[in-house]
């Protein structure tokens, strides 16, 4: 398996809207979770409170790794969004962990595709 760099993210939760407004200015503007990829490693978050980190999902015969660190921060937040995260909201240490196997799902399943310009997936 090729050695692949560390990556990070900082994610802010959606806002909640407020009689037809956005509801930012609420709280203080800031990351509520901070996002570590480290290739082969796995991959970890903190929110501030717990350190949450999940294995890697290892593949044996990779075709391309390009995209998969967009598709593992794509896995991560949709799993989040689906357990409700929000700015009122925030993750709860076992939602973070969901959210850490399913960026590593995605990540896997990119792998095998070729993400060189011209050789990407069709998209329907």
């Amino acid at each position: 398996m090729p050695a692949r760099r560390p990556g990070a993210a900082v994610l802010l939760p959606p806002r909640r809207r407020r009689h037809g407004r956005p509801a930012g200015r609420r709280r203080t503007p800031g990351a509520g979770l901070a996002l570590g990829t480290r290739g082969v490693a796995g991959a970890v978050a903190f929110d501030g409170k717990a350190t949450v980190s999940a294995p890697a999902r290892l593949a044996e015969a990779i075709v391309d790794t390009m995209g998969c660190g967009d598709a593992f921060l794509a896995g991560f937040a949709v799993s989040l969004l689906r357990d409700g995260w929000t700015t009122g909201r925030p993750p709860a240490p076992d939602a973070i962990e969901r959210a850490l196997h399913q960026g590593a799902e995605a990540a896997h399943a990119q792998c095998f595709v070729e993400g060189a310009f011209g050789h990407g997936r069709a998209c329907a």
